[in-house]
């Protein structure tokens, strides 16, 4: 009780947002009532009447919402709205029963309008009211649950054996075919040095080999393919993203329901004044009696099973537990077939398919709704105890899978195109300076030191020996002379040396050749803060006047690049002086 006179006289945020929804039910309640109740009834005439009311109510509210906002009110507790509510309703239902006469139409006695004002202005209007002042503060919430959902299974997903797995089963492909390709180059330098010709005539036959045209298109097929993006995949990841948080909103149902259930008094409430207005209009005195006392017991027992049901923690009981409350819902259509039997009259049938399929279906959702949107609901979907469904997990296993493959693929093209075919190059450069210098020795050593290069192709990208400050460094040189870089360094990391400080060089360069090449920046500033929890925020800061869409349309490389190190923990903003791109990643296996 003390619980309940707090809910009435606490001052609540409204909004007028879900109003339209309420009024548009009301009417079609209306209508359907009037139309059902009386045989002589002219659907012309009840439209006319609806869309009159309808006009009437909307203009009441605009002006009272004009009046708040002009006096910068926006909480009110909820006595005040249900007294606003129930004036509205009367004037409204007033001049809807003076036009009803005029038309000669027949409407509900002034009474029993009174009762039905009184439950639609002092219970329906003021909770849309407060919902519709919540309606923000779930969306954040459910919006900030969905995001530690991506990151937390995304954390999970990359730090599992199985994608260790994936990793070391997409590394060893790449590897093995650049491995067999440099196997040939070794091959064909081996038997040309075995020729007998005179080491500076075969030079020449040597820059052929050195051109390294397997190495390019290797090179090329691995950037083509970090590059790759289907947007017809996107289209069906989209869809499949629907159904995956379909399934994860019912594991969320499950838990809110099963660590905060509702009252089992909430309900038969909810279905009662749901459906008493229509009840009011549409049954005879003794009916209503009828049917009002079999839907409170009815509902009772079946929310006394419900809860029992839930408590129970046995196998199907989300769906136990569903069928339960659409049974609720179909009370209402058993018990106006009974009282139909039991008190005969000569009015139209209420529609079927109102009462066996609307009711209970709109009861089923209006529950869960009203589920989530409890305070200590919302607190619990805050806490982060929320269990990730396997659904999910193995759908983001796969995206991150791609991103992974992407990625690393770029990461290899990059290796071969910079490291391995730059040496090639390099060495025939060498031999036509030894050949013009007939220094064979000279052939001979740069050939010995490409040929070990060809047999560990891998040696430098698995080098992982830099601290941050070396590796910060080595990804801001190529910048120096062409912008101008300041950055910060947080002292706790400069001497970190982890198994992650490669990405986390990735990670810079790729936001620094953006705010380059897409934003036209010519003076960034870097930021690398340490966080308590062994991770590192990284903010890169530019000048640039590029305009941050506010709905990411193209998934790039460095998108799915940021995705991947980041678990989905990044972001890109326009600030006044330009743009600002952060990013929170970890740092595992931290070695001082």
């Amino acid at each position: 009780m003390r619980d309940f006179k707090e809910y009435l006289i606490k001052k609540n945020k409204f909004d007028f947002s879900l109003i339209p929804i309420g009024i548009l039910l009301l009417e079609i309640s209306i209508i359907s009532g009037n139309y059902s109740q009386y045989k002589n009834a002219n659907l012309e005439n009840l439209l006319v009447m609806s869309f009159v009311h309808t006009s009437v109510i909307t203009v009441l509210l605009l002006i009272y919402r004009s009046y708040l906002r002009k006096n910068l009110v926006n909480k009110a507790n909820y006595f005040s709205l249900s007294m606003i509510g129930f004036v509205v309703a009367i004037i409204a239902s007033t001049i809807y029963l003076g036009l009803g006469r005029y038309l000669n139409e027949n409407v509900m006695p002034f009474g029993t309008n009174l009762f039905v004002d009184f439950i639609q202005g002092c219970f329906w209007f003021p909770n849309i009211l407060i919902l519709g002042g919540k309606r923000q503060d779930i969306i954040r919430s459910i919006s900030r649950y969905e995001e530690r959902l991506i990151i937390q299974t995304r954390k999970s997903v990359r730090n599992s054996e199985d994608f260790a797995n994936i990793k070391n089963k997409v590394t060893q492909n790449i590897y093995q075919e650049l491995l067999k390709i440099c196997s040939g180059l070794i091959e064909k330098i081996e038997a040309l040095q075995g020729n007998q010709d005179n080491p500076f005539q075969k030079v020449d036959k040597f820059e052929k080999i050195l051109a390294g045209n397997e190495l390019r298109k290797f090179s090329m097929k691995l950037e083509e393919s970090g590059k790759k993006t289907d947007e017809q995949s996107y289209v069906k990841q989209a869809i499949y993203s629907i159904k995956l948080f379909s399934r994860q909103y019912s594991l969320l149902h499950w838990q809110t329901l099963k660590n905060n259930p509702l009252p089992i008094s909430v309900y038969p409430l909810v279905l009662i004044t749901s459906l008493l207005p229509s009840m009011v209009r549409f049954l005879p005195l003794n009916q209503f009696l009828f049917v009002f006392t079999s839907l409170l017991t009815l509902s009772y027992a079946l929310t006394f099973a419900h809860h029992k049901v839930i408590k129970s923690s046995k196998d199907h009981t989300l769906r136990i537990s569903s069928f339960l409350v659409l049974l609720i819902g179909l009370t209402p259509a058993l018990t106006q077939f009974i009282g139909d039997y039991l008190f005969p009259n000569d009015r139209r049938d209420y529609p079927l398919i109102s009462i066996l399929f609307f009711v209970p279906i709109g009861y089923l959702i209006i529950m869960r709704v009203i589920q989530l949107i409890q305070e200590s609901t919302i607190t619990f979907i805050e806490s982060g105890n929320l269990i990730v469904s396997q659904g999910l997990k193995q759908a983001i296993s796969k995206v991150i899978e791609v991103e992974f493959v992407q990625t690393l693929s770029h990461t290899w093209a990059m290796h071969v195109h910079g490291k391995i075919l730059t040496r090639l190059s390099a060495t025939a450069l060498r031999l036509k300076q030894a050949e013009l210098s007939n220094d064979t020795n000279a052939i001979t050593r740069s050939l010995a030191a490409l040929i070990e290069l060809l047999k560990n192709p891998a040696l430098e990208i698995n080098e992982d020996n830099r601290n941050c400050l070396s590796e910060v460094k080595s990804r801001l040189t190529p910048w120096e002379g062409l912008v101008e870089i300041e950055y910060e360094i947080d002292p706790a990391l400069l001497e970190t040396k982890c198994s992650r400080m490669k990405d986390l060089g990735e990670v810079i360069e790729e936001a620094i050749s953006n705010s380059v090449r897409h934003g036209k920046s010519s003076k960034l500033s870097l930021k690398l803060r340490n966080l308590d929890n062994s991770e590192v925020h990284i903010t890169l800061t530019d000048d640039s006047n590029y305009k941050v869409p506010e709905l990411q349309t193209r998934f790039g490389l460095g998108t799915k690049l940021f995705n991947l190190i980041s678990d989905g923990r990044w972001r890109l903003q326009n600030i006044d002086s330009g743009t600002q791109f952060s990013l929170t990643m970890s740092l595992e296996e931290v070695q001082k």
